[in-house]
């Protein structure tokens, strides 16, 4: 997330599961537009080392900042759940398919 905010639209999109954005990123580098990226955060509802609250306020930050942004917490902790691989594989399929127009 920090990366895109850096780099902007120099990228195609984010996926962030299970993490955050440092407030001194947010305060002390300039921020690029990432509109034009589309941003998927997944969270584990009982993540002991990012709780469920950092990713409710990255997903905040970042719908503020961009275009498109999905959000989805999981019934896990500081993991990927076979709904995880699921819910992001269809999501880049669908990212992937608007961007590239995949027929």
């Amino acid at each position: 997330m920090s990366l895109a905010l850096v780099l902007g639209n120099a990228i195609k999109g984010i996926v962030a599961m299970h993490g955050y954005i440092p407030s001194f990123v947010k305060e002390e580098y300039p921020i690029k537009s990432i509109k034009n990226l589309n941003v998927f955060i997944s969270d584990g509802e009982t993540d002991p080392i990012f709780p469920v609250q950092i990713g409710q306020e990255n997903y905040n930050y970042l719908l503020e900042h961009s275009g498109s942004v999905k959000y989805i917490t999981y019934p896990v902790g500081h993991e990927v759940s076979s709904t995880h691989k699921r819910d992001l594989a269809e999501w880049l399929y669908q990212a992937c398919s608007n961007t590239y127009q995949v027929k």
